[in-house]
């Protein structure tokens, strides 16, 4: 293979060395053939690949001062496989440790990433760290994984695959933050895990570029937005109500919301009817535009950010929203409630004067809160 096993890291943006067994491997021949002083401390750094630069350069190789695949073995005489790869990887994680057994590759990883849909460098080495990490996925996992799969807009690339995998399985670790940054960093190929910044094409693990997804006619964002588009709202349009919230977009609210969101299932669509219908009515008598900042919300998004644990957003029924009209939430959540009074919802209202919002759900009941 000519791609890349051992890449010198860009320091200049922070990623890491790349360390670990086979860098050990081939700074002890680099040693023994005069390239390069001890120790072999199995950290490429720099003096590492200076002393790769001059062995290519005398073996008529490109100069770049990366290992590939097929040099490691001209150099070491060693074919550095898959499980080799994914073990020093997993070991740079977890530091010295006892080396995951080599049938967890082949007996639970594979066919782990095959069942998922993973493919790719990538998709095995997920499957490997979450098999060494938690061993074979779990029913229910797996079950909720598919629903999110079968929820994604569209066709899913790998890389958003990956990414709900790793998410599912993240929210379901607690407070394991170890095994989040672990699973996320290699869901992305990049990330940092106790505060290492990695960069898995240094690494060996590197993901072959992936065509741009076909979009389905009928993909569940387009059925989504035909279906509010058919409510003929005059202040709303359909993707206003797919916002999947602020943290599930921000990378820097890993393990707090960051890619925990997806749009509803198609049996819930129907709940936001009557709740829609109040919110064109509130827009139209404040005469001012108003902007929903939360709306559904996955039972996972939901946790992950500190949500009531029966709250009407995972129904989605349920809208937090604030207006550009220069009043308070109070006279926005004062409106609401002559709406209800009037019997047009039953519904809860939460006006957050602090925080500059308001929450209206149609849930069926009154109830009123405050934080």
């Amino acid at each position: 293979m000519g791609s890349i096993l051992i890449g010198l890291a860009d320091r200049d943006t922070g990623f890491s060395h790349v360390r670990g067994q086979l860098v050990k491997d081939a700074q002890s021949i680099l040693i023994a053939d005069g390239y390069m002083s001890p120790p072999a401390n199995g950290i490429y750094d720099a003096v590492t690949a200076a002393a790769v630069r001059i062995w290519q350069r005398n073996t008529n190789a490109p100069v770049t001062g990366d290992l590939t695949y097929d040099q490691y073995r001209q150099l070491t005489s060693k074919t550095a496989g898959e499980f080799e790869v994914l073990s020093q990887l997993t070991a740079s994680f977890d530091g010295p440790t006892v080396a995951p057994p080599r049938q967890l590759l082949e007996n639970t990883a594979r066919p782990q990433a095959a069942k998922l849909g993973l493919t790719g460098p990538l998709g095995v080495a997920l499957c490997f760290d979450i098999a060494v990490q938690m061993g074979r996925i779990a029913a229910p996992d797996i079950t909720l994984i598919e629903e999110q799969f079968a929820a994604a807009c569209g066709t899913i690339g790998q890389r958003r695959r990956r990414e709900i995998v790793a998410s599912v399985l993240a929210e379901h670790s607690g407070s394991d933050d170890l095994l989040r940054e672990r699973l996320l960093t290699i869901a992305k190929g990049f990330g940092r895990v106790k505060g290492v910044q990695y960069n898995l094409r240094d690494w060996g693990i590197s993901q072959p570029p992936e065509a741009a997804p076909a979009i389905a006619v009928t993909s569940a964002q387009d059925r989504f937005d035909a279906f509010f588009s058919a409510l003929d709202l005059k202040f709303f349009t359909p993707d206003e109500f797919r916002y999947l919230g602020a943290s599930h977009s921000n990378p820097d609210k890993v393990g707090k919301g960051f890619g925990l969101n997806y749009l509803p299932h198609e049996s819930l669509w129907a709940n936001m009817m009557p709740t829609a219908r109040i919110l064109e009515r509130l827009r139209r008598d404040l005469q001012a535009s108003i902007r929903l900042t939360n709306v559904y919300r996955s039972p996972a998004y939901n946790s992950a950010i500190g949500g009531a644990p029966n709250s009407q957003h995972m129904q989605f029924n349920a809208v937090d929203f604030f207006c550009n009209n220069g009043q308070s939430p109070e006279h926005w959540g004062a409106t609401l409630k002559t709406y209800r009074a009037a019997g047009d919802f039953s519904g809860g209202i939460g006006i957050y004067t602090a925080k500059n919002f308001v929450h209206i759900d149609t849930r069926g009941e009154n109830v009123d809160f405050t934080p």
